[in-house]
């Protein structure tokens, strides 16, 4: 620290082992950027349903780009839900409004169609003879 309070840092002491060590993601790279929003619907409600739901959903997000056009991907049966990805396009600057507005729309699209978005939840079995024991 300086007489005037100011301290001084060597960002290649400081940070260099961080930062020369690891990937560095430059978000503002590039003009445009995708939203990339994972939802996740009960196993009672149709795949092909959902799909359709989540694909008029994303169809018009506001400040989104048309092309290319959004995706809405099946990515994997889960331990609750059924993983959906949803995916659109928008300028780099718009990307948190986009993100916001394609969540948003994604989950009242579900609650209008009467689609659940499951909570994670666990079984528990008890072996007959620990529950004997137990209650003994």
């Amino acid at each position: 620290m300086d007489m005037d309070a100011s301290t001084y840092i060597d960002p290649l002491i400081e940070y260099g082992p961080k930062v020369f060590g690891s990937t560095i993601t430059n978000y503002t790279g590039y003009d445009t950027r995708r939203v990339d929003i994972d939802v996740g619907a009960e196993y009672s409600a149709s795949i092909d349903s959902t799909r359709a739901v989540l694909e008029k959903a994303a169809a018009n997000i506001p400040g989104m780009i048309k092309d290319p056009s959004p995706q809405v991907v099946l990515k994997t049966l889960g331990g609750s839900s059924i993983d959906w990805q949803v995916r659109v396009w928008c300028k780099t600057e718009d990307y948190w409004d986009v993100w916001q507005a394609t969540t948003r729309a994604c989950k009242l699209s579900l609650d209008d169609a009467g689609i659940g978005i499951p909570f994670p939840q666990q079984d528990v079995r008890l072996d007959e003879s620990l529950i004997k024991a137990l209650s003994n």
